[in-house]
């Protein structure tokens, strides 16, 4: 008798992004977001940390295949240590890990500041962001930086 193993999660695969996949373009939630984003990245660049191989990407799309739907998600900023270069004179739409290059090491989600009070009665809920970073992605390193509300 040959006994089925009940499926534990999602059918995850690294598709590549389709060509006519309408990427949104709505504006950060968090004002503070790109300038803290670029700031990370400034340092990074003036203490010459960052190498031609690697990505580091701010809004910019993350995909996986979630039961066989394309996902992308948008973190703050993340960084891949190695990436497969792109043909000259194609732009990167967005970073699928395992098909074009390492997985994504680090994500960071600037969150809006909240009052003292708010953290001492919020709870600590995970967005949709960084389930699917942590989940998806297999990220080893999530950085929300204060508590976020749920997406």
């Amino acid at each position: 008798m040959v006994q089925v193993q009940p499926r534990t999660g999602p059918v995850i695969t690294w598709p590549p992004l389709p060509d006519d996949f309408k990427l949104i373009d709505d504006p950060v939630e968090n004002i503070q977001q790109p300038p803290l984003a670029a700031a990370l990245t400034d340092a990074l660049g003036a203490a010459q940390r960052i190498r031609p191989e690697m990505l580091i990407g701010s809004n910019f799309g993350l995909v996986a295949g979630v039961d066989n739907e394309t996902v992308v998600k948008a973190p703050d900023w993340f960084y891949v240590p190695q990436v497969n270069p792109v043909t000259e004179g194609v732009l990167r739409r967005s970073y699928t890990p395992s098909l074009e290059g390492d997985p994504v090491a680090v994500v960071m989600e600037f969150c809006p500041p909240m009052t003292t009070a708010s953290y001492q009665s919020a709870p600590y809920l995970p967005t949709a962001s960084s389930i699917f970073t942590s989940k998806f992605c297999r990220c080893p390193s999530m950085s929300p930086t204060s508590r976020c509300e749920p997406d």
